[in-house]
């Protein structure tokens, strides 16, 4: 009877250490999901903070493509932020407007949509430009390579031609 109370007692704690184990595995599995939810919310894209707080870069058109993207691809999501983009962006263009001493009514609305179409093309050209200088500078390197190598006649490319 000893006996069995011994080993009930070995087995509660076996329990219990198990438990605890248990409940340590399930914390950190807790911590670890919060972190790669942290980390998945950085690399979809930007908080409305961060939008908000871009939106005078963009207006005065300092952003970098890669920030540009980002930012766009969150206003075009997320009504609250376009909304605060709209009313700066007329804000903005109000005062050049009355600094230029223009007259009349105007609405800025699809000027903003024009706006974003025309730094969102941009930012594709430049893309597009960045893969065509990639390239060049790799076919020149090739050129160069085959150069030196027909120089020192370790490839000559004479005989092909």
């Amino acid at each position: 009877m000893v006996q069995r109370r011994a080993e009930k007692k070995e087995a509660d704690d076996g329990r219990t250490a198990a438990e605890k184990i248990s409940a340590d595995l399930r914390k950190q599995r807790e911590r670890l999901l919060q972190e790669l939810k942290k980390r998945r919310k950085r690399e979809e894209g930007l908080t409305h903070k961060e939008v908000i707080d871009m939106i005078p870069r963009y207006l005065s058109d300092d952003l970098s493509d890669r920030e540009l993207v980002a930012f766009l691809g969150h206003i075009n999501g997320c009504r609250d932020c376009y909304e605060e983009l709209e009313t700066m962006f007329m804000v903005d263009r109000t005062i050049h407007y009355l600094d230029d001493g223009e007259d009349g009514s105007f609405d800025l609305t699809p000027e903003l949509i024009r706006d974003m179409e025309h730094k969102l093309h941009r930012v594709q050209v430049n893309q597009m430009l960045r893969k065509f200088r990639a390239a060049a500078a790799l076919f020149s390197f090739f050129m160069f390579s085959m150069a030196v190598l027909d120089f020192f006649g370790i490839f000559p490319i004479s005989r092909f031609l």
